[in-house]
């Protein structure tokens, strides 16, 4: 026991607090407030213009898809478009289509489990990452964004619930 607590000291814990933490959100805050806040309303302005934009994506993918209809890649698009103009039916249409072209395209499983955290329905996004994983062998960008996004949304619904 002796030989444990030198490791466990308050002012160690602190330094080490201070270190993680307080130092990393200070250079954080210094990043998005000098020149006074460009950096955030630039990325304020441009999340506003992403999501103004999605109905464009959406005509543009529709014709482009009426020229290539066999193309998984365009339907796994315009299902990302319309899930985020806050069209979830024709995404999911959408990814639907594009599975029955190609059963393994990981986007579309990873745009679909998306789709099923935005509807609340956790199980069937965990079934996507299931099958993304089966799909991915040594593991995939697709498996490990869905995984983070299972882990956010689960973290939401406990800090809801608490």
């Amino acid at each position: 026991m002796a030989t444990l607590v030198p490791q466990f000291t308050t002012q160690r814990m602190v330094k080490e607090y201070t270190e993680r933490l307080y130092i990393n959100a200070i250079r954080s805050h210094e990043g998005f407030s000098h020149d006074n806040c460009a950096a955030a309303s630039h990325l304020s302005e441009w999340k506003t213009r992403m999501r103004k934009d999605w109905p464009q994506v959406v005509v543009r993918m529709d014709s482009y898809i009426k020229r290539k209809p066999d193309d998984a890649d365009a339907w796994t698009q315009l299902g990302h478009a319309h899930r985020h103009s806050g069209s979830i039916e024709p995404a999911l249409d959408a990814y639907d289509k594009a599975l029955k072209i190609n059963p393994k395209h990981r986007g579309a499983h990873e745009y679909l489990g998306e789709a099923y955290l935005q509807m609340g329905d956790l199980p069937r996004a965990e079934q996507e990452l299931k099958v993304l994983d089966g799909l991915c062998f040594f593991g995939c960008e697709e498996y490990r964004d869905l995984k983070a996004r299972i882990g956010d949304y689960k973290k939401t619904k406990q800090a809801a619930g608490s």
